[in-house]
Formats: C-alpha cells, sequence, structure tokens
C-alpha cells in the first residue's frame, strides 16, 4: 500500500505570514518583482487555488485505506426465560481489496492533486502576468507625463521667443497664438496622460487588495524584464517541460491510465472475511465459524462500460496533449518573433529617428533665432520630436511586455528567482 506524499513538497511555498504590502508601499520606487511578489502572496485567488491542491492531496489517504471492520450482533429475545441458552449471534467481518485496487486509486487521486497543483500555478502566472502588464502601464504613463510636461515648458520658452520677435517686427502675432494653441494641446495630452497613470495606480492597488483603492503608490522603479538567453527550440523544450497547462493534462492522461487498471481489476472481485459466534448450537464445536464472501461478476455491460470509458479518456488525454504541445510551441515561436521586432523598433527609433527630429527640432529654432525660417516651422518639428519621444516610450515598454509575454510562454514568472530556487 502507497503511504500518502509529504503535502509541504512541492514547488509552491507557504504564503508567508507577514504582510508585505507596508514596505512595497514605504519603498522610494516600485519595482517589478517586489510587486509581483506581493501579489502572489496577497491575493486570494491563489490562496484558493492553493487550498484546492491540499486539498485534492488530502483525498489520497481516503482513496488509499482499507474499509472499516463490520460489527454485527443478532439476538433473539424469546430466548429469555424460556429455559434454553439465551439465543446470539456475533460476527466481525473485513472487506480485502484484491489486485492493488487501493494503489490504484492512490495513484489516481495523486494525478487529480497533481491536476490541481497544475492549476494553482497556471493562476499564479495569469496573476504574475497582469501585475507586470500593469506596472508598464504605470511607467509609461509617468514617463508620458515627464515628457509632456517638458514639452510644455519648451513652448512656453517658445512663446517668449515668439512675442519678442513680434516686438521687433520680425514675426507676427499669429505665432503668439499658435503658441498658446500648441499649450492647449499639450494641456490635453497632460490630461490623458495622468488619467493613464490614476488608472494604473487603481488597478494595480485593486490587485494588490488595498484600500483605499485610489491611494498613491511609489513611483515605479528602472527594472528590466531579462530576456531568456536560449534559443527557440530550447525555449520550446523549457516551455513544454515547464508549462503548467500540459502539466494538468499529463495528470489527467495519468488519471485515465491508472483508471483504465483499476477498471480492469474489477474482474478480480474483492474478498470478504468474517468470523462468528453463535449461541444457537448446542455442540460447541458448531458455535464457532469462519466465513469468505465474494462479488460476482456477472454483469460484464457495467465491468466493460468502466474499460470503455477509461479507454476513452485516456485517448483524449493524449489527443489534448498533442494538441497543446503544438499550440505551446508555435506561442514561443511567435513571442520570440515579436520581442525581436520590438527590440528592432525600439533601436530605429532611439538611433535614428530620436537623433534626426532632434536634429531638426535644433534647426528649426536656430534658424528662427536668425529670421531664416517661420515659427510653424518650430512649432511641427517640436511636435514631430515629441512624437518621436512618446512612440520611443512605448516602444520601450512594448520590449518589456513582449519579454514578460516569452518568460510567460515558457511558464515563469517575469521576475528574477530567488537564490537556489527554481524559477
Amino acid at each position: 500500500m502507497s503511504s500518502m506524499p509529504d503535502m509541504a513538497t512541492g514547488s509552491a511555498a507557504p504564503a508567508s505570514p507577514t504582510d508585505a504590502l507596508p514596505a512595497l508601499v514605504a519603498s522610494p520606487t516600485l519595482e517589478r518583482s517586489a510587486l509581483i511578489r506581493v501579489v502572489l502572496q496577497r491575493n486570494p485567488g491563489i490562496a484558493a487555488a492553493r487550498a484546492g491542491w491540499l486539498a485534492a492531496l488530502s483525498r489520497y489517504p481516503q482513496q488509499t485505506a482499507w474499509d472499516d471492520p463490520m460489527l454485527s450482533y443478532r439476538t433473539y429475545p424469546r430466548s429469555i426465560g424460556a429455559g434454553v441458552h439465551y439465543g446470539q449471534e456475533i460476527e466481525i467481518s473485513q472487506r480485502i481489496p484484491i489486485g492493488g485496487k487501493l494503489d490504484l486509486q492512490g495513484e489516481i487521486t495523486l494525478a487529480e492533486a497533481d491536476a490541481a497543483r497544475a492549476d494553482y500555478q497556471s493562476v499564479r502566472l495569469r496573476l504574475g502576468m497582469m501585475a507586470s502588464q500593469l506596472f508598464d502601464d504605470y511607467g509609461l504613463a509617468v514617463r508620458s507625463l515627464a515628457i509632456i510636461a517638458r514639452q510644455a515648458q519648451v513652448v512656453v520658452d517658445l512663446k517668449a521667443s515668439a512675442q519678442a520677435h513680434v516686438a521687433n517686427g520680425s514675426a507676427s502675432i499669429q505665432d503668439a497664438l499658435m503658441a498658446d494653441a500648441e499649450a492647449a494641446e499639450l494641456q490635453q495630452e497632460l490630461i490623458l496622460a495622468t488619467a493613464d497613470r490614476d488608472v494604473a495606480i487603481t488597478q494595480l492597488n485593486g490587485l494588490l487588495h488595498r484600500l483605499p483603492i485610489d491611494a498613491p503608490l511609489p513611483v515605479p522603479g528602472d527594472e528590466a524584464v531579462a530576456t531568456p538567453g536560449a534559443e527557440s527550440a530550447a525555449l520550446q523544450e523549457i516551455a513544454v517541460r515547464e508549462r503548467p497547462e500540459l502539466g494538468a493534462v499529463d495528470a489527467r492522461a495519468r488519471r485515465a491510465d491508472s483508471s483504465l487498471v483499476l477498471a480492469e481489476r474489477q474482474y478480480r472481485p474483492d474478498v470478504t472475511v468474517s468470523g462468528t459466534y453463535s449461541s444457537l448450537w448446542d455442540q460447541r464445536e458448531y458455535r464457532y465459524g469462519l466465513g469468505v464472501a465474494v462479488a460476482l461478476p456477472v454483469h460484464g455491460d457495467r465491468l466493460r462500460g468502466g474499460i470503455d470509458e477509461a479507454h476513452a479518456q485516456l485517448t483524449q488525454a493524449h489527443l489534448e496533449r498533442e494538441h497543446m504541445e503544438r499550440d505551446i510551441r508555435v506561442e514561443v515561436a511567435e513571442a520570440i518573433r515579436r520581442l525581436t521586432a520590438a527590440e528592432s523598433i525600439a533601436t530605429v527609433i532611439h538611433d535614428q529617428l530620436l537623433p534626426a527630429l532632434t536634429n531638426r527640432s535644433d534647426a528649426a529654432r536656430t534658424a528662427f533665432a536668425a529670421n531664416r525660417t517661420t515659427f510653424e516651422v518650430i512649432i511641427t518639428a517640436t511636435r514631430a520630436r515629441l512624437g518621436a519621444e512618446l512612440r520611443y516610450q512605448q516602444a520601450l515598454t512594448d520590449v518589456s511586455r513582449r519579454r514578460a509575454s516569452l518568460i510567460r510562454a515558457i511558464g515563469r514568472l517575469p521576475i528574477p528567482a530567488p537564490a537556489g530556487a527554481t524559477p
């Protein structure tokens, strides 16, 4: 008979009794890895999934234990005072499973527990990915606000320059009005970026289960998501080995395989042995008896139906596994290509577009100071540089998201693993 596995083992560590939220919100900067770890600690969905896993493990001793022995007693009341032996019978019986059925039931239970553990890991990955994406949204909004605010100050300086040119007759009042219009446009963008930042904070507080829901958070840090240093084929193999969704399918296949063997073993009926005492016999030799009972597997349809059901479940699990493995390999390959494209776009913007538009803006301002160009050219060039700076921040955010998506595709969280732990 198999022994119950240690419920404390596994990839999931017990929930920490210390709430890490106060330290997180008191930190000068909000780092991605710290945020994800606190989300995983505080989210009740993870605790519920872990409880489901432990509940499945707790069914193991129930499924592998023998039935309790049965004790029965029978009396014959009319024998009392009738001048004969008091009539009574006592029987104790024990059902004995045959053919390793209890071990098979234990294997089925452990397979179900493995599937529950995979569900628990899937919940952790989903929430960790959600926290990482919200961190990126928060960081993008904060950086965009800084860029737009800096651009607004540039427009203030340009307006002062335009007013000076109007005063000396080298420019028209339309130039100053154009600066006012650009300032109004930037004010709208500041409002939208502020809303994006506040929405990200609200969503992060919700994920952290923190009240009030709009309480401020530290400014986002610059902790980047590390790129897995391996080729596509190697990352695909890691994904096949570590994705919890595949682990759940494999667990269902093991359950179906054990169920099939158990269904076939039903043709080996269990045996019930018993011992009896009866006072009804005058001869002492007949008062004590031993017995054995065995079920007769005469209803073949029921047994064959159980075997057919297990066969179908096993086939289904194998087909699901094949289909899911293919989809996971495609997902990893796609994530690599999209990450490569995002990194290339960020490089082009940083190395080519931003320098070109910065030089264009500087040249326009120099030319305007020398009365060699119009104020509209400056506004257009400045607006183009602002757009490129915002696009670059969006490109950096896309790179971070694509890296996180790739790490999620191979079945890991987008955070550095603790020393000595499996990521």
